[in-house]
């Protein structure tokens, strides 16, 4: 937008003097009188800068929430100035707007705090809405959980060389916090196994809405012990 000028007057009273067509003083001339009130305009060039906003959040959300996306719309306002004070101008701020104890997304008419000595290019332009996304925070919580062989041959013994392994699940934190680790169980899958020892790898069907990140170790040592021999008749 091509420079603007506004006008104010400036009003004074200066003292008077003669020089010559060089710019010289000449003091043997008195002035009768010796001040004069001056009126003065004053007109200060003014330009336009387009900047973004930027939103100003404060406060937490509800325990097991973050803020997510944070939207603007207009993304973008047009100020009115003075080049020089324009020039260290980048963005412009809103009001403080709260998230404390939020659960759902948070909509907000933004109050600009505009930088001193500006003003907007078009007052009448609607002032920018403020749209936060809250939602449920993620994250990865790791439990002890108790091992189970299935499909074992029949009348065979699996018996697992540890007690315990670590599963490490992903999923909000507020269903992690309330997850029971009693109601999980890693299987070990025996099937086809012969008398003895061997390596199985540990598995897992994860809760509904959590994902499995792993399960340490990777492999358990189990021993299949067959059943014992009939005792021949005497």
């Amino acid at each position: 937008m091509a420079p603007r000028a506004s006008c104010s007057r400036s009003t004074g009273r200066w003292p008077a003097f003669t020089s010559d067509i060089d710019g010289r003083l000449v003091p043997s001339i008195e002035l009768i009188p010796s001040t004069v009130d001056v009126d003065i305009d004053v007109r200060t060039v003014e330009t336009s800068k387009t900047v973004p906003v930027r939103p100003v959040l404060t406060g937490t959300p509800a325990t097991g929430f973050e803020v997510g996306e944070v939207l603007v719309n207009p993304a973008v306002v047009t100020l009115q100035g003075a080049p020089d004070l324009l020039s260290t101008v980048t963005e412009v701020l809103t009001q403080p707007i709260s998230m404390a104890g939020q659960r759902a997304r948070v909509t907000a008419t933004a109050v600009l705090a505009l930088p001193s000595g500006t003003r907007l290019s078009d007052p009448s332009v609607p002032a920018p809405t403020v749209s936060v996304e809250i939602r449920e925070e993620i994250a990865s919580q790791t439990y002890l959980v108790g091992l189970l062989c299935t499909g074992q041959p029949n009348g065979s013994a699996c018996l697992p060389q540890l007690s315990q392994v670590a599963v490490t699940l992903r999923g909000t934190v507020n269903a992690l916090t309330a997850l029971d680790p009693g109601t999980l169980t890693v299987l070990l899958d025996a099937s086809g196994l012969a008398p003895g020892t061997h390596q199985v790898v540990p598995t897992l069907t994860p809760p509904s809405g959590m994902t499995l990140v792993g399960i340490s170790p990777g492999s358990v040592t189990v021993k299949i012990v067959p059943p014992p021999s009939p005792t021949p008749a005497p």
